[in-house]
């Protein structure tokens, strides 16, 4: 008999808004919420229809369409199982909330990133042995909502997918792939989806800055419940819920070892808005290939490329700003750092790294 099992390897980065307390709840059950969707959506899989088609390699073609499709379908039901989740943990109390506030839960929320890597094993078996390969190519795929942003990196331009936008090669001469387009309140195809939901969405700020409702500059979160029903909602606001959703965008590619192996290599990098307020794509991109010079030249070279990232970033704000690199870093949580700077995270996955690891995650 023959049989397919899978290897998913999942990876987010989240970014709060109106305090921690959405953050906080996504973080600790948006893995296994994707899991689940995403193995519920595999058990429905054919597979005897697909071991007809393709007896060598599951990733390929047709059977990639419809892999494509599954992931799509529950990532897309991930992010509305947390956002009903969170809804339904409000209670009478929130109602009594009257204005936006710090760590308020009905005026808390969260823009997340998901990426991953599926990559399927060919299982053989008998009655006297069973054997498990290892496939070695995958499905990687993003879903996001707000603006924390997922770019890919590689050395070779591989497989256009359905990323955001097709590759290009950049100075430092890795082929750069958005994922993602950032949704908030400067990006005219989101403004023109949300006017459909409400009655003059897009306003400045207090600050002057467009905003959702002059209150909020992504326009897709997790949690936001006053600019989603009215019952959580409060005036100005209440009167012309809804204005956002948490509907991801969802980008599957495929993603073969021979791209990313060997003298080739390949990176994805999810990172919040604070760290593209002070660094491009192109610069990330350069980082990237000084460290993988760097690391593979060096056996006692210790630092991550997320640190490295991150170091740059404070480099470049540092600069920017006109303060050392300790004052930025002995900056308390709270108004005085964000005064300076937004929050900051980056996560940089070495996808041969992933491609190569044997055992179910």
């Amino acid at each position: 008999s023959c049989d397919y099992e899978y290897n998913l390897h999942l990876f987010t980065v989240i970014d709060g808004h109106g305090g921690g307390i959405v953050a906080d709840f996504v973080e600790q059950n948006v893995i296994q919420c994707a899991s689940n969707c995403i193995a519920d959506e595999l058990l429905g899989i054919d597979i005897n229809r697909l071991e007809q088609q393709h007896q060598e390699q599951l990733v390929n073609d047709d059977n990639e369409g419809f892999l494509r499709a599954c992931i799509i379908r529950a990532l897309i039901r991930t992010f509305q199982d947390l956002d009903d989740l969170w809804m339904s943990q409000l209670g009478d109390d929130d109602k009594l909330q009257k204005e936006c506030c710090k760590n308020g839960r009905s005026s808390a929320g969260a823009c997340v990133s998901v990426a991953g890597l599926l990559i399927p094993r060919h299982c053989s078996s008998s009655t006297s042995s069973s054997t498990t390969e290892m496939v070695n190519d995958g499905l990687l795929f993003t879903a996001h909502c707000g603006d924390v942003r997922a770019v890919l990196y590689q050395t070779t331009p591989g497989d256009e997918g359905d990323g955001t936008c097709a590759g290009s090669r950049t100075s430092a001469g890795l082929v750069m792939t958005h994922q993602t387009v950032d949704h908030n309140a400067q990006n005219n195809e989101e403004i023109k989806r949300i006017e459909k939901l409400a009655s003059k969405p897009i306003r400045a700020n207090s600050a002057g800055v467009m905003s959702v409702a002059g209150s909020l500059h992504p326009t897709r979160a997790i949690g936001d419940a006053y600019l989603k029903h009215s019952q959580y909602s409060f005036p100005p606001f209440d009167e012309y819920c809804p204005y956002i959703d948490c509907k991801p965008d969802v980008s599957v590619r495929c993603i073969r070892m021979s791209e990313v192996a060997g003298t080739n290599y390949g990176y994805l990098v999810l990172a919040t808005d604070g760290v593209w307020d002070y660094s491009s794509c192109d610069d990330i991109c350069s980082w990237l290939s000084s460290y993988q010079f760097d690391s593979s030249s060096n056996d006692s070279y210790n630092q991550t490329a997320a640190e490295v990232i991150m170091e740059n970033v404070l480099d470049n704000m540092r600069r920017k700003v006109n303060r050392s690199r300790r004052a930025l870093t002995v900056l308390p949580k709270g108004i005085a750092r964000r005064k300076v700077h937004d929050d900051m995270t980056v996560l940089a996955v070495r996808l041969d790294e992933v491609l190569l690891k044997s055992g179910p995650t």
